[in-house]
């Protein structure tokens, strides 16, 4: 089923294209397969495809099943904030390689792919496992210090700014905590697609971190994930490039900060 963008009442407090319990109504009569949401609000009133306050959503799409999108929304494709928990769990196509397929995809949005925006300690863990964000005009996946988000198997390419992008949610010791977000773990790789070579539509950087200042040594766990080459960090040890900036199609950016030091846990890849 595909909800398209309806006219917004001048005083509605509903989202321009759908009630938004009426889309997750849909993903759970459906077990999550072949809902589209597409051209939510307009350049005025932006709209989210999704956007999760509170509650558990869960979208799950197997393999062969009808895909679910959240492509080409003014605002997200899917948003969450608040005590708002997601569990995506689709299968992304990648042989021969990543094209922006996939059975859960965001694609096209104005702003991110996914975007988890919450307080420290204020929402439960959320699993992203086998998502696609692909040419979103911000990033593919964006989060926030202090949240409880798990990574896996998913595909973050063709994204204008970043794949992956991780800041702080506020100056605070709380908000700047990456402990509990997890890219990829020593006992279980992350096995995400988070750059690819120049021509191979890149990301302008693959993963960027940027933390607040005066907050000594942070680790990003980010193991076993594949970078441009490709190289998969879950065998490798090739060099993967690294910068200081957030740009020039690199795979890994940490901008620095006075009094931080960020370290980025990327396994054998040096």
């Amino acid at each position: 089923m595909t909800l398209h963008a309806i006219p917004e009442p001048e005083s509605s407090a509903v989202s321009s294209v759908v009630d938004q319990q009426v889309v997750a109504e849909l993903l759970a009569r459906a077990a999550g397969q072949g809902v589209s949401v597409t051209g939510a609000g307009t350049a005025s009133k932006r709209r989210d495809g999704l956007n999760i306050a509170g509650g558990l959503v869960n979208i799950m799409v197997g393999n062969g099943q009808a895909p679910t999108t959240f492509n080409n929304n003014s605002q997200h494709g899917i948003y969450v904030f608040g005590t708002g928990v997601i569990n995506i769990t689709g299968f992304p196509l990648t042989v021969p390689a990543p094209n922006g397929q996939g059975t859960v995809v965001a694609s096209g949005n104005a702003f991110a792919g996914l975007r988890i925006f919450e307080a420290p300690a204020a929402a439960g863990m959320s699993t992203i496992n086998g998502f696609v964000a692909w040419q979103n005009a911000q990033n593919g996946l964006r989060l926030y210090g202090g949240e409880k988000v798990k990574v896996r198997n998913s595909v973050f390419l063709a994204n204008v700014l970043n794949g992956v992008y991780v800041t702080g949610y506020d100056a605070s010791a709380a908000g700047n905590d990456l402990s509990q977000i997890d890219l990829g773990s020593v006992s279980d790789a992350g096995r995400n697609v988070l750059q690819a070579s120049v021509g191979s539509m890149p990301d302008l950087a693959g993963l960027c971190v940027g933390m607040s200042p005066g907050r000594g040594l942070l680790t990003l766990s980010a193991r076993g994930n594949v970078f441009a080459g490709p190289t998969d960090c879950t065998t490798s040890t090739a060099g993967i490039v690294r910068s200081a900036v957030c740009g020039g199609f690199v795979d890994l950016g940490v901008v620095s900060a006075s009094g931080t030091t960020v370290n980025v846990d990327v396994a054998g890849c040096q």
